[in-house]
Order: structure tokens, then C-alpha cells, then sequence
């Protein structure tokens, strides 16, 4: 099956939400390195 491009505001709209989304995770990354074990824990 050939692929065909996705018009240019549909590959505009994806990459902005893929960069939102690495952004989201990049700030989970942050808040959990930050935290003891037993804090993640007692927030639980």
C-alpha cells in the first residue's frame, strides 16, 4: 500500500502534539528523579 503525505497542517498538528507530549514527559522525568522512593510511596 502506497503511503501518501498527510497534508501540511494535519504533519504540523502531529509533530506539535508529539513535542507537547515529549515536553509532559521530560517534566514526569524531573518530579520523579526528584522524589525519595517513600515519597512516591505515601503519595500512592
Amino acid at each position: 500500500m502506497p503511503s501518501t503525505p498527510l497534508p501540511e497542517p494535519v504533519q504540523q498538528f502531529a509533530q506539535e502534539t508529539l513535542d507537547e507530549l515529549d515536553w509532559c514527559l521530560d517534566q514526569l522525568e524531573a518530579i520523579q528523579t526528584h522524589r525519595s522512593v517513600s515519597e512516591m510511596a505515601s503519595s500512592k
